[in-house]
């Protein structure tokens, strides 16, 4: 037993599911926020120089419309060497989902207090889930030593931005919200995405910001395939297929593009997702590849000429959000353009090409003079991108400061 007990609630797609999970899943997998927990996890134990447990809820789609199992086993698995890992059974139906949550978290927790209370008791939550913060508040009113911190990587009512959002939807998000209101006050402390985050929540406990960190890809610069046979050029997109994400911007400004010598490559699942087949039939050069494994999806990134996320700075929730495949791109040694949100450090301007307006034509005349630059350019400018990431946001140093600020000495010297 150690001193400090450091339990991680979150969502996570354990290792020797993950291709049951992609199998299982009939809308877009939380992929990104899967790695970003991921990295997290590693993160903590490579400063710890232990491993730690994991509380697990898989961050799934509803049964039956976005997943094959009404049903979600309770197991035990082992992350790591030494690591005691619980992934919590729910019910798993649309509409019922959402009530049971609380409860089933709420068990786990109490077994997990009683079972270490002789140490100090630390619970780091991913993700400000209604029945994540109602089940930590409710522990915390009868283990009130315990330390309590909250990851807050997008805002409640920003977590899903699809035009078609249900009427059922909308209800369970207000609530939702109402919740989370109500329970945050038994948080001891938190890691923020952004700056903003803090006014939102009226923050007065301690914080640190952290946009995000990345798990260093080991990637051979001069191997990269920029260009493709013939001289072809390789724009892409992996991500949500959201109409305020941008992405039918980024669809509509590739095809004025007027050169047979260009491709662009989508990956993911949404809204737009038919309207995308339909434009993909008209043009050739537009490959929609659906959702793929998250290893495909990264080599897609590694292969491209340039990468863009055209989500665009015209929306208030911009001012909380840092894209998390920023972070995914730049570490892909493939050059970047995006939009300059407010979310985004100034730092990250010495590494992504900023469009400077929000017109189609602007769009689509910055991926021409982009993809129109020589090999050893864009091979240059990627290669700053992995030095930047692999040195200034990998998973040590981001996790260095989310210990300090629970107040544990990281036992990782080579920093």
């Amino acid at each position: 037993m150690y001193k400090e007990e450091i339990l991680f609630l979150g969502g996570v797609f354990p290792k020797h599911l993950e291709n049951e999970v992609f199998k299982k899943s009939k809308g877009n997998m939380q992929n990104a926020a899967n790695a970003l927990q991921w990295n997290i996890i590693e993160g903590l134990e490579k400063n710890l120089g232990r491993p730690i447990n994991l509380m697990n809820l898989m961050f799934i789609g509803s049964y039956p419309q976005k997943y094959q199992d009404i049903r979600i086993r309770k197991t035990f698995f082992s992350h790591a060497q030494g690591a005691k890992d619980v992934n919590i059974g729910f019910f798993n139906l649309t509409g019922i989902k959402q009530f049971l949550l609380k409860a089933a978290v709420e068990k786990e927790l109490i077994v997990w207090a009683e079972q270490n209370k002789k140490s100090k008791k630390i619970l780091i939550i991913y993700s400000a889930q209604s029945f994540f913060l109602e089940a930590a508040y409710n522990l915390k009113e009868k283990y009130k030593e315990i330390s309590i911190s909250l990851i807050v990587p997008d805002l409640p009512e920003y977590m899903s931005l699809e035009n078609k959002e249900s009427f059922f939807r909308s209800i369970i998000k207000k609530r939702n919200q109402k919740i989370i209101a109500k329970k945050i006050d038994s948080v001891d402390s938190f890691i923020l995405l952004t700056k903003d985050m803090a006014d939102y929540f009226k923050i007065k406990k301690p914080y640190e910001v952290i946009e995000g960190m990345v798990k260093s890809r080991k990637i051979d610069i001069n191997e990269k395939q920029i260009f493709g046979k013939n001289n072809i050029k390789t724009v892409t997109y992996t991500g949500t297929l959201t109409k305020k994400y941008g992405i039918m911007d980024l669809v509509y400004a590739f095809m004025d593009i007027k050169n047979d010598n260009y491709n662009l490559v989508i990956c993911g699942r949404g809204e737009t997702e038919d309207e995308i087949k339909e434009l993909a039939k008209k043009d050739l050069r537009i490959k929609y590849l659906g959702l793929l494994p998250y290893k495909k999806v990264q080599k897609l990134q590694e292969n491209s000429t340039l990468l863009v996320n055209p989500r665009k700075n015209n929306e208030s929730y911009t001012k909380y959000s840092f894209p998390s495949k920023l972070l995914e791109y730049l570490s892909s040694g493939t050059p970047v353009l995006a939009y300059n949100l407010d979310g985004i450090p100034k730092e990250y301007e010495n590494y992504i090409w900023y469009l400077k307006n929000d017109s189609q034509i602007h769009l689509t005349k910055k991926i021409i003079e982009c993809c129109e630059m020589s090999e050893s350019s864009l091979r240059q400018k990627g290669l700053e991108n992995i030095k930047f990431v692999n040195q200034e946001k990998n998973s040590i140093i981001q996790c260095k400061k989310i210990l300090k600020l629970i107040n544990i000495d990281s036992q990782y010297n080579s920093l």
